[in-house]
């Protein structure tokens, strides 16, 4: 999933506070987790650093700790929006 298609605005909402994690990593995190049924937080930084070369490709921008996720999910609004507005479908007359 790339930036460029579709992504969330939680990309540039950086509320909250998570050492080095962006909000970008953080939803990459937590859709892989959700993805290959992670089942804790051990568990994803132990997945993510077993494939650690490949991070970069997966489109994280650096290492994700589990301190760190967990301090970012406790901080950070839950909800992602999109990133554009709806187009708004024109009114149809009924004559």
């Amino acid at each position: 999933m790339g930036r460029a298609f579709g992504s969330p605005s939680v990309v540039r909402d950086n509320a909250g506070y998570a050492k080095n994690l962006s909000c970008w990593d953080q939803y990459l995190a937590m859709a892989f987790a959700q993805l290959t049924h992670r089942e804790s937080l051990r568990d994803i930084e132990t997945c993510l650093s077993a494939v650690g070369r490949k991070l970069y490709h997966m489109g994280f921008g650096s290492n994700v700790a589990r301190s760190t996720l967990a301090d970012a999910n406790e901080s950070r609004d839950w909800r992602i929006r999109p990133s554009t507005p709806k187009p708004i479908s024109p009114k149809t007359s009924t004559n």
